[in-house]
């Protein structure tokens, strides 16, 4: 594993880490195994890190990851997983009959 490029995000607090990982003879690693491998190379706690994306060439024996790590929990959860407020659907007006 080598670390590539490392650049600090102070307004989102985190950290995002291109790293190149050798997988030799195998497929593309899932995202845990990254995720396990990542963790000990860069030794932060599992649940402060996020992987991004695995990049993997045809034919390579090594992918490039790009990962992001928190400071803390509520950084990760505010910022990966905060969900989209649902559009508010239009109401369709129905013409009702003028009444009699």
């Amino acid at each position: 594993m080598k670390l590539l490029k490392e650049k600090e995000f102070t307004l989102l607090n985190r950290k995002r880490y291109l790293i190149e990982l050798p997988h030799e003879n195998k497929p593309t690693p899932k995202n845990e195994e990254v995720k396990k491998e990542v963790a000990s190379f860069l030794k932060i706690p599992e649940e402060l890190i996020h992987i991004r994306h695995i990049y993997t060439n045809y034919g390579s024996s090594s992918s490039r990851v790009i990962v992001h790590s928190y400071k803390n929990k509520e950084n990760l959860q505010e910022v990966e997983f905060k969900k989209k407020k649902p559009k508010k659907e239009k109401e369709k007006k129905t013409a009702a009959p003028p009444a009699k």
